[in-house]
């Protein structure tokens, strides 16, 4: 017990540390009013609109790219450590929710530099091309597929003996897989509310995460 108390007082402090990255993305978006925003270049659309898109960008998204580094920093070894003390409860989805996760990084980190030779390329006055924009954009969305099956598959290693607990399994495994599945596939042409989703989600579950490690005193 005292040691998976202690592994989750880590994991407190890397979520905590992820929220505030998170917090500080999400103020750049707002201060330069999307330009930041990396969900603009995670879907297709046609070459030269994309090339402007990734020009007018300018260094905002360099910026981006860069506190996304901490971000990943935080959500991984925040997720990690979480997965790592409660597999004891289902060994399976342990193993699952750590392989996601290791995925999930490693996409993720991908993504940002396929994304970053695009920039340099675009403001070096070069046109990426269809398939190079297919690549970017089979990458994020395998990201956000391989996030939301990493992440449900950890509800089912939570405990949930708590209001906060269960708000956190449930919400999960029900916001996470609409909102991916809305994004990544622009179904009922609801990209912009699946982003939504995933963006709520995001902050939301790091928060619920945190709250229900102090919750079990933890700290």
């Amino acid at each position: 017990m005292m040691q998976r108390q202690q592994v989750e007082k880590q994991a407190f402090g890397f979520f905590i540390f992820a929220l505030m990255a998170f917090g500080l993305m999400q103020i750049l978006v707002f201060i330069t009013k999307g330009a930041a925003s990396q969900e603009v270049f995670e879907v297709f659309s046609a070459p030269q609109t994309y090339t402007e898109a990734l020009v007018n960008s300018g260094n905002s998204l360099r910026i981006m790219l860069f506190l996304d580094v901490f971000f990943m920093i935080g959500y991984g070894g925040g997720l990690s450590l979480t997965a790592y003390a409660n597999a004891p409860r289902n060994p399976v989805f342990g193993w699952v929710t750590g392989i996601g996760i290791a995925g999930l990084l490693l996409l993720d980190l991908s993504e940002n530099l396929i994304m970053l030779h695009a920039l340099d390329l675009a403001q070096l006055g070069g046109t990426l091309d269809a398939a190079q924009i297919g690549w970017q954009v089979g990458i994020s969305g395998a990201k956000w597929l391989i996030a939301a099956l990493s992440v449900v598959a950890l509800t089912f290693i939570l405990p949930q003996n708590t209001l906060f607990e269960r708000l956190l399994v449930w919400s999960a495994r029900i916001a996470l897989p609409i909102g991916t599945g809305l994004f990544v596939t622009g179904a009922f042409d609801a990209r912009l509310l699946g982003g939504l989703f995933i963006l709520v989600g995001m902050g939301g579950g790091f928060g619920l995460l945190a709250l229900t490690i102090w919750q079990r005193r933890a700290l």
